[in-house]
């Protein structure tokens, strides 16, 4: 017997982060793609043939390479790999959010939490994450730096003109 209720309304207190949660992800998705075209001096339409249709995991596997390849010597191949680790971090979290199941726990409560079935032992014995709503705020913020270290590292690929070494 479940341990919690499954609405379908449930209370929206959290709904306007997850929004922005949302949002702000769809930003750093195609930040990604700006990033190897700036890396490969490719233009828009080339871009989106070669990247167009690739997950973030694989985009930030093809930022940490090809970071590492071009920047032998300048450190911003290494901010470049940080960036690329921290939005793969960030992936999972935001995978939780957008995908997991919110639900009402304990069983016949209003208390919201987020339900994660990402192993076995959460299907066979599952433990609603109570402190998701709570991680909200903290963890857009965290998304708000990876956004503006994107961009900075963005503008400072531009300004190298392919002048990486």
């Amino acid at each position: 017997m479940a341990k919690y209720d499954i609405p379908i309304d449930t209370i929206p207190d959290c709904f306007h982060l997850i929004g922005e949660l949302a949002t702000r992800w769809g930003w750093i998705e195609n930040q990604t793609g700006v990033i190897i075209r700036e890396l490969l001096h490719l233009k828009k339409p080339e871009g989106h043939m070669a990247i167009g249709n690739m997950g973030i995991q694989p985009k930030t596997r093809v930022i940490a390479s090809l970071a590492q390849h071009l920047f032998k010597t300048n450190k911003l191949g290494a901010e470049i790999s940080d960036l690329a680790d921290a939005i793969q971090e960030f992936d999972k979290f935001r995978n939780d959010v957008i995908h997991g199941l919110w639900v009402y726990y304990p069983k016949g409560t209003k208390e919201l939490a987020l339900l994660r079935r990402k192993n076995l032992q959460q299907q066979v014995d599952p433990h609603p994450d109570k402190d998701a709503v709570k991680q909200l705020a903290p963890k857009i913020a965290k998304l708000r730096e990876i956004q503006n270290e994107a961009q900075r590292i963005t503008r400072a690929i531009k300004a190298l003109r392919g002048k990486f070494e």
